[in-house]
């Protein structure tokens, strides 16, 4: 059994007829302490954000699911949109009974929280935003390429074979 699978442990929530994967931690915690949901990028699940679950599963409630169309979570017929992502999200906090939560997103997942943020804004308790996508500097795919191919330098080596998986 791996450290994240002590943890955080694996569910499965019926959102919109969608099946919602998610890994939440397991720690027993004060019930106020506080909720951090964990967005995960483009193209990548769940998977991508255990490192830092693990860190912070034992001081938060923690819980990290894959949106509809990556990772262990159903695939849409369409690809959905931006507001679809975040009303989904809001449609998943219902269905897991959570309130109020510090939301964490990297790359894709901070437009989605932005996003989330604009349209429940009574629903995010504070946000935490690490690599937002869109530099606008770079707005077409040779200029996006060319970025991930220099900041890819910085990524843990550990996540290469997480983000190859989920890629593929």
């Amino acid at each position: 059994m791996s450290l994240s699978e002590e943890k955080l442990q694996r569910q499965y929530t019926m959102v919109d007829g969608l099946s919602i994967h998610d890994r939440r931690s397991t720690e027993a915690l004060p019930e106020d302490a506080p909720i951090m949901i964990l967005i995960h990028g483009l193209v990548v699940s769940s998977r991508y954000m255990m490192p830092t679950a693990e860190l912070l599963a034992p001081v938060a409630h923690v819980y990290a699911p894959d949106l509809p169309g990556y990772g262990e979570s159903d695939k849409p017929d369409y690809m959905l949109e931006l507001p679809e992502l975040a009303d989904i999200l809001c449609k998943w906090m219902d269905a897991v009974g959570i309130e109020r939560a510090t939301m964490l997103g990297n790359s894709f997942g901070c437009q989605i929280i932005v996003e989330f943020a604009i349209r429940h804004p009574n629903r995010i308790e504070r946000a935490v935003l690490q690599g937002p996508t869109m530099n606008r500097h770079a707005r077409t795919f040779g200029q996006q390429l060319w970025q991930l191919i220099l900041d890819s330098r910085y990524e843990d080596s550990s996540q290469a074979p997480i983000q190859a998986y989920d890629y593929w």
